[in-house]
Parts: structure tokens; sequence; C-alpha cells
């Protein structure tokens, strides 16, 4: 049974999250085997980081079974017409180190004025770097609990208004950009503003409702089990790493 959107479109973003319980946490454990995302009517799966050939991924997107389960709870919510389009998940280590140094490079491009140092913080608002225990113990998508989505209009077969497109390195990708007063020099009418904002509201709304979390920095980025997630509902536990679990069943 679909909620009314009317009512997850009219709730602002919040990230407040309840604390976890020994239930949730053991249902996560249970339902924490490696499987492969496919394709069906509602999910679409773009693998996007495939597509740009970037070392270390595979054709096959793949992700906890908790996070698929999760994600079905999320279809059963939405307006039938609805679907969830997936750009990536589990991202193995190799992977994660090309994005970090493709996000690095698309700054330095944007912004030659600024320091190496400048350039390193700014990249950590949108990549973890694949070694920096000190900041995640496993990096939140080679754990497998990290998802990156949108949603699609099937009606007319186009997604929804987000603001930006994925990985988009801006303040505008900021989960909670738009629900600050309308801002007229960024070039987006009032409408727009609007829309992207009833947007957003629907997508964050929906996953905080079955039991994801999401990172402030990007609109598009849910955890669900992994360290990001532990630290927003106060866990201990978070699962590990998911790149041998891949590997057996990619074989």
């Amino acid at each position: 049974m679909f909620l009314d959107s009317g009512h997850m479109i009219g709730q602002a973003i919040c990230h407040d999250y309840q604390i976890i319980d020994n239930k949730a946490v053991d249902w996560l454990q249970q339902h924490s085997a490696c499987i492969e995302l496919k394709a069906t009517q509602r999910i679409i799966c773009s693998n996007e980081y495939y597509q740009q050939k970037l070392i270390g991924t595979a054709p096959e997107i793949y992700t906890r079974q908790s996070v698929y389960l999760k994600l079905l709870m999320v279809l059963e919510q939405l307006d039938p017409y609805l679907a969830l389009y997936i750009f990536d998940s589990y991202r193995s280590l190799a992977c994660q180190g090309a994005l970090f140094d493709q996000i690095y490079n698309e700054l330095n491009q944007a912004h030659p004025e600024w320091s190496n140092e400048q350039l390193e913080v700014e990249v950590r608002k949108y990549v973890a770097h694949p070694d920096e225990p000190s900041r995640f113990a496993v990096p939140p998508h080679n754990s497998g609990g990290a998802i990156d989505l949108a949603l699609v209009d099937l009606r007319a077969n186009t997604a929804l208004d987000f603001g930006t497109g994925f990985d988009d390195p801006t303040v505008l990708s900021q989960t909670d950009y738009f629900e600050q007063d309308y801002q007229p020099e960024f070039g987006i009418s009032l409408e727009r503003w609007q829309l992207i904002r009833q947007n957003r509201r629907l997508l964050f709304n929906v996953m905080k409702r079955v039991g994801f979390v999401n990172f402030t920095s990007e609109w598009w980025h849910y955890d669900l089990g992994d360290c990001l997630w532990a630290k927003s509902v106060q866990s201990s536990w978070f699962y590990p790493s998911m790149e041998h679990d891949v590997d057996k069943l990619s074989g």
C-alpha cells in the first residue's frame, strides 16, 4: 500500500534518526548476503561507473540482501508509476580509488587556485578515500550497504528533477539545500526550486521511513548497515567489506 506522496513532500528533510534496536540489527545481520541487484519493471540499473569504464567495476551491480529488501519496501510505498533508478551500490576499493582521483581532477580543473589541501578536503565531501580508516572503518560503498539512486516517472520515462546530476560536486547537491528560501541568483525559477524541494523530500522521506539514512552532501546517497548508518543510529555494529563476497559470487 503506497503512502500519500503529498504527506512526504510536505515534510521537510530532517536528519534525525531513531536509535537502532537489537531486533533491527538482527534483521540486518540475517539478511547480509551479497546478491546481484537485477533490473525489474520498477528497478532500473544504470551501473554508472561501469559505463564510465572506471577500473575495478563489473557489468553487475552488487548489494546486500537487506538493501534490496528495503528497496522493495520503498516501492510499496511509492505511487506505482514511480521507479528506482540505481546509479551504484557496492564499490571495489580499486573503483573507490579511481573515483576519488576523478573527483579530485574535476575540482582541480574547476578551481585551479585551490591548494592540494583544499582539494583533498573538498573531495572528501563527496567520495570516501579507499584507505582512510580514521574516517571510515569500511568505505560505505565497499560494505555493500550504501546505494546511490534517484526516482523515475515511468509515465513519461524521465527522471524526476533533483536539481543536479549524479556526483555533482557542488553545494547544490547537499540534500537539504533547497529547503532554504528561494535563491534567484542560481538561475533556477521559483517553480523549479519548489519542484526540486518536493522531489528530494519524497526520496528522502520514503527512504528514511524504511530505515535508510542519508549522506548529507549527496541527495542520491543512502546507507543501511554501513558505518555511516551506524554513526547516525548509534550502532556499534556495521557491515564489513563485501569485496571478498563479491569476488566469490562473480567467480
